[in-house]
């Protein structure tokens, strides 16, 4: 998918389309294209896709079916995700995007529609021309943002109590007392936000509470090793010293306040940690989820298309392993051997430079190697899909040289359906 044909096409129904539209796009199954822009690279096309998803299920009579819990997650993962400073080349700070935010933020059946409406009216802000001031300060746009800073969600109350900062208001206290428990008034501060939710951070929040945390030299090294918030729960001291924080004093004192980090959830309850006891420190060992697909792939140059193959494997009905959507708490290596040993299929995503990290791989460290190999020892078929710029190495190790030889379905942009129903078909589903 290319980003500026996507973010052309997006930018001509942002401007043409209104509900009757919508409803048209819906009932002809048309807002299916927009969701796989949601794993575009281009943070301008996921947030215009977000925009017109969310529009299009204002409409209670259409929210249910575009909302489903792939979108609805996809899109609350993309805004978490985002840094406080993240740069759009385009932000739509016109009176119908504002007005359409509005209506948004009063939308109470559905977080996403909040979140994107608080996140929209918070990039308004961050330009404050004595136009977008004029726009913020309505009436009814500040009811709309004071009525954001008192969600209970820690990422809308963030953004627009940012807003309201620039607008010169003081935003309310942070009121967690239904879901916080005991202790949670008070002043709200960057760092008593940021505690709610670990386990659905996204880099970017990761790397804020690592900033707040007086660790902002290593802001840096969290970014480069995609560090989200169930990754950061089970941190070790090893993963520290590989990520670059060489004083042993410094790993310390970031593993005790990622201890403290969940002290303060498990005495909050404002998140319970996936398969974990964290009052008691002894994790639970509930049945694991079979699942029909695991995905491989190299984050550098395949995150899109794992992302792309999720989605729309998902709408097929299958149940998908993609570790950035699926993976808890836990033993982060446990977890997933865990995930991979129930699942019956390996696709395994072969895009440019793919593989070449396993020439070089003496210690075995490479996960890519690890999943592939892994299942050629278990007999878990492997599906190869192949990136037009991909090309095997030479010297692959042996214990996973065998992947040369399996066949390879192209990956085709022009052909997607065709391809997904053709790689559906070279599965092994005899379970379902």
């Amino acid at each position: 998918l290319d980003p500026l044909t996507c973010f052309r096409c997006l930018i001509a129904i942002s401007h043409i389309a209104g509900p009757p539209e919508y409803a048209f796009l819906v009932h002809n199954d048309y807002h299916s294209y927009l969701v796989p822009m949601l794993a575009s690279t281009s943070p301008d096309v996921r947030l215009l896709a977000a925009k017109l998803l969310c529009s299009m299920s204002r409409d209670p009579a259409l929210h249910d079916k575009v909302m489903n819990a792939d979108v609805s997650g996809a899109i609350l993962r993309f805004v978490r995700q985002l840094d406080d400073h993240s740069c759009f080349t385009v932000v739509d700070w016109s009176p119908a995007n504002v007005d359409e935010m509005v209506r948004m933020a009063t939308s109470a059946h559905s977080l996403p529609l909040q979140s994107i409406a608080a996140l929209s009216l918070h990039l308004v802000a961050l330009h404050p021309t004595a136009d977008n001031l004029a726009l913020l300060n309505r009436r009814d746009t500040l009811a709309a943002i004071s009525e954001l800073a008192q969600s209970k969600d820690a990422f809308c109350y963030y953004r627009a109590a940012m807003t309201l900062k620039v607008l010169g208001r003081s935003p309310p206290a942070f009121d967690a007392a239904e879901e916080g428990g005991a202790g949670s008034g008070g002043a709200m501060t960057e760092r008593r936000w940021s505690t709610i939710c670990v386990e659905d951070w996204g880099e970017s929040e990761v790397c804020s509470w690592v900033r707040q945390s007086m660790f902002k030299k290593y802001v840096a090294a969290f970014r480069e090793g995609w560090v989200n918030g169930a990754v950061l729960l089970n941190l070790n001291d090893a993963d520290l010293a590989g990520m670059g924080v060489a004083m042993p004093t410094h790993r310390k004192r970031i593993l005790m306040e990622i201890e403290r980090l969940r002290a303060t959830m498990s005495t909050a309850g404002a998140a319970s940690l996936s398969n974990l006891h964290v009052r008691t420190g002894v994790a639970s060992t509930p049945e694991r989820q079979q699942y029909d697909v695991f995905i491989s792939y190299r984050r550098s140059t395949g995150s899109q298309l794992a992302q792309l193959l999720r989605t729309s494997l998902k709408q097929r009905g299958l149940e998908i392993f993609l570790d950035v959507a699926s993976l808890g708490a836990g033993d982060f290596q446990e977890s997933l051997r865990g995930s991979l040993s129930h699942s019956k299929n390996v696709i395994l995503v072969l895009s440019e430079n793919a593989l070449d990290r396993c020439t070089t791989d003496e210690n075995n460290e490479d996960w890519v190697r690890k999943e592939i190999a892994f299942a050629f020892e278990h007999k878990i078929n492997i599906v190869n899909v192949l990136v037009e710029d991909f090309q095997f190495p030479q010297n692959l190790p042996l214990d996973i040289s065998q992947i040369a030889y399996i066949n390879a379905l192209p990956f085709s942009a022009t052909y997607f359906d065709s391809m997904i129903d053709r790689l559906v078909s070279f599965l092994d589903l005899s379970h379902k």
